[in-house]
């Protein structure tokens, strides 16, 4: 009779990243890589809502965000900041 090797029950994490929201900037949204399909997903509304990539998954794919080891603390936005100056295009 011949032993066998349990297989191991661990599976890596997916990539993961943080990317700012265009509206608050002391808030990150969670984008991660689904193995199975290739699909990108984020936590976002707009890609709950629209099922759609969102701009936070386009920045990922445009390699403007890169992979995190941990989760960034959130940063305060100054009471007059611009949020138009935190914009990122992804047509420039």
């Amino acid at each position: 009779m011949q032993a066998t090797t349990p297989t191991p029950s661990y599976t890596a994490p997916p990539p993961l990243w943080y990317v700012h929201s265009r509206t608050n900037r002391a808030r990150y949204h969670a984008v991660t890589l689904d193995a199975a399909s290739g699909l990108f997903r984020c936590d976002c509304p707009d890609h709950q809502y629209r099922h759609r990539d969102c701009w936070h998954i386009r920045a990922v794919q445009a390699g403007v965000i890169k992979p995190a080891t941990r989760k960034p603390q959130p940063v305060a936005a100054a009471p007059d900041a611009n949020p138009s100056a935190w914009l990122w295009d992804p047509d420039a």
